[in-house]
């Protein structure tokens, strides 16, 4: 992390810069006026060994060839959310990303605050790092924001008959095949303007984890809609064949069961009552939740805890093992805690 605050930093926030990623190739391609059907255009890393690439202070994001400059929604915040976990006081850093990104509906894609440009673009993924401390039972922006944002990626990203795509411009303009809409006059790739299943499963579990699941639901039926008519069900082709970012379907199981663990306390919020899978770092097996009562039957591994939460209601009894227990919570079979 210091590391990277030491090459990519403006007053503490992660600074992308240009080149990003690939894009920095086929801008070259472009400058050097390389034909399609050359050699050279079809082996572009040829090219970029040629100007040194590597000695450049490069800006790469998931999102390949998407250019962030500057401030970044998606990546500035995941550094305050990683300076956090590493125990840092990151409430100046948050106070000054909200100063330069919030526009009181989302936070915009990017701001550069070198050059002043802009780019307005309600990001899918803004709130990942947000995401990954619910999963740990923390936060750093509060509910309202929270819900606010997400409400926003719905409105705009959110395309009847694509999918969630990447990133969306309010006013409703398509970036695919012309520039972004943003000063730098740069001709956008297709990673903005397209929809990733992966993001929108992590999308539809973020809002099930805030108990919106109506809108979960829109986003889930497309991205089954879309592969299912492709006949491409159970293999969502991107990069190559069986990509590994759909995974983040299985954020779905625990966002239903309303999971959050971190380490020493396991806390359950279900949306409702629910008999599903469970999986967990220590253990899997079958979860049911009756409103009264949760039971836990494990298949492999072991359930340790210091405390465990269900709906934020007085534990009356806890059973491990078929055995009572106060303190540490150890199960190697079975848990049973039941509710007041």
């Amino acid at each position: 992390m210091n590391s990277v605050l030491r090459t990519h930093s403006y007053k503490g926030l992660i600074y992308s810069r240009l080149p990003a990623g690939h894009e920095y190739v086929w801008q070259i391609q472009n400058y050097l006026k390389i034909d399609e059907n050359s050699w050279l255009f079809n082996n572009p890393w040829f090219i970029s060994s040629i100007v040194n690439m590597e000695s450049l202070p490069m800006s790469v994001n998931t999102f390949d060839d998407w250019t962030n400059i500057g401030i970044s929604s998606f990546t500035s915040f995941l550094g305050i959310v990683a300076l956090k976990l590493l125990g840092y006081d990151v409430k100046d850093l948050l106070y000054l990303y909200k100063e330069l990104l919030w526009n009181g509906e989302y936070f915009d894609n990017w701001y550069d605050p070198v050059s002043g440009f802009r780019d307005k673009a309600s990001n899918a993924s803004q709130l990942l790092g947000e995401f990954y401390l619910t999963l740990l039972n923390d936060n750093l922006l509060d509910k309202e924001t929270v819900k606010k944002v997400l409400n926003s990626i719905i409105r705009y990203n959110l395309k009847e008959g694509e999918g969630t795509i990447n990133g969306a411009y309010p006013d409703n303009y398509r970036p695919f095949g012309r520039e972004y809409e943003n000063p730098l006059k740069i001709k956008a790739s297709i990673q903005q303007d397209t929809p990733w299943s992966g993001v929108e499963f992590y999308l539809a579990s973020h809002l099930i984890y805030e108990k919106m699941i109506d809108e979960a639901k829109k986003v889930l039926k497309e991205v089954y809609d879309r592969y299912a008519l492709a006949g491409n069900f159970w293999n969502h082709w991107e990069w190559g064949a069986h990509y590994s970012r759909p995974l983040s379907s299985l954020l779905i199981i625990p966002a239903y069961f309303g999971i959050r663990f971190d380490g020493k306390k396991l806390s359950f919020d279900p949306v409702n009552e629910i008999e599903w899978i469970i999986l967990l770092p220590d253990f899997w097996g079958k979860a049911i939740f009756t409103g009264k009562e949760l039971r836990i039957q494990l298949i492999e591994g072991k359930i340790e805890v210091e405390e465990i939460e269900v709906n934020g209601k007085k534990v009356k009894e806890i059973v491990c093992d078929g055995k009572k227990v106060e303190g540490k919570i150890v199960a190697e079979k079975e848990l049973v805690v039941t509710l007041e």
